[in-house]
């Protein structure tokens, strides 16, 4: 137990300090199909001091001299307004435009000040023209973009549902059949894809082969359950496969479905991002 006002420890009638929880519980972790935990105090802590030092900057200097522009004045296309969303339900405003934003978990980037799940540098947010654009950096894991509706997968696609995220891959080929031996029984359900649902360090977890047809993920209903992820909705997503191509959907879950960006995207009004712990919604500049 700690005290409300400083966040110590608080002692019991004993004298002795309760024990403190473990956050870093690896082997339990390890046995859970998701990349993401709900964030430490102290990082929540981090970033809301950081969002009031970059909102105070931002605020004009009544003692410039009238007609002095402002950083932001000189940048010119400031098209659109990045709404930062943080755990803890804080909130803060960014206008973006041809210089770039920074999206990570550094100092002073778009983002949760030292979370661990992502880099300090993921990548960035500029106007390019009319257009708002996501550019990730080399090796960049942690930024996903909402899904608009359906939308096909390709292999090396990365679904995150609630905190749920799963590498979207083929099936291996099975060996070819020995001609001389004899066969029985079959499956006519043969699997059109594979998702490789991911640990919290990012490495491969367990296996679940999609078959024709739909697939529903979900908190408590549907054929894959997670009962214990609270960002996930009772019927979250929803996956459909054929031989031709598997295509993923949102079932309008609270908290939507997103896929890792992997390359240089466009986005437009209404999109939305998660990196990390945070989420970014684009809005038009008034």
């Amino acid at each position: 137990m700690r005290c409300i006002a400083c966040g110590s420890p608080m002692r019991s009638d004993s004298g002795a300090p309760e024990p403190m929880p473990e956050e870093n519980d690896l082997d339990s972790a390890a046995g859970r199909a998701t990349v993401f935990e709900e964030v430490p105090r102290r990082l929540v802590e981090a970033a809301r001091t950081r969002n009031a030092e970059a909102t105070a900057a931002t605020e004009p200097d009544p003692d410039a001299p009238s007609g002095t522009v402002t950083d932001a004045e000189m940048d010119e296309g400031l098209h659109y307004t990045v709404r930062l969303l943080l755990p803890d339900g804080d909130r803060r405003s960014i206008d973006v435009g041809s210089r770039k934003q920074p999206l990570g978990a550094g100092l002073d980037h778009l983002g949760v000040t030292g979370d661990p799940r992502v880099a300090d540098l993921e990548g960035h947010l500029r106007v390019d023209g009319t257009d708002l654009i996501v550019e990730p950096v080399a090796g960049a894991v942690g930024i996903y973009r909402r899904l608009r509706g359906e939308e096909p997968l390709t292999p090396g696609d990365v679904v995150l549902m609630g905190d749920v995220a799963a590498l979207f891959t083929t099936v291996p080929e099975a060996p070819p059949v020995d001609s001389t031996k004899r066969v029985l029984g079959g499956s006519a359900n043969t699997p059109c894809g594979r998702l490789v649902f991911l640990r919290r360090d990012g490495t491969p977890g367990p296996l679940h082969d999609l078959p024709a047809g739909k697939t529903i993920v979900g908190r408590t209903d549907g054929h894959l359950n997670f009962p214990n992820d609270s960002r996930l909705s009772r019927r979250h997503a929803r996956f459909f496969a054929s031989d031709k191509q598997v295509t993923i959907e949102d079932l309008g879950s609270r908290n939507g479905t997103y896929v890792r960006i992997r390359g240089r995207s466009v986005l437009g009004v209404g999109d939305a991002l998660r990196v990390g712990s945070a989420g970014l919604q684009v809005r038009e500049r008034s």
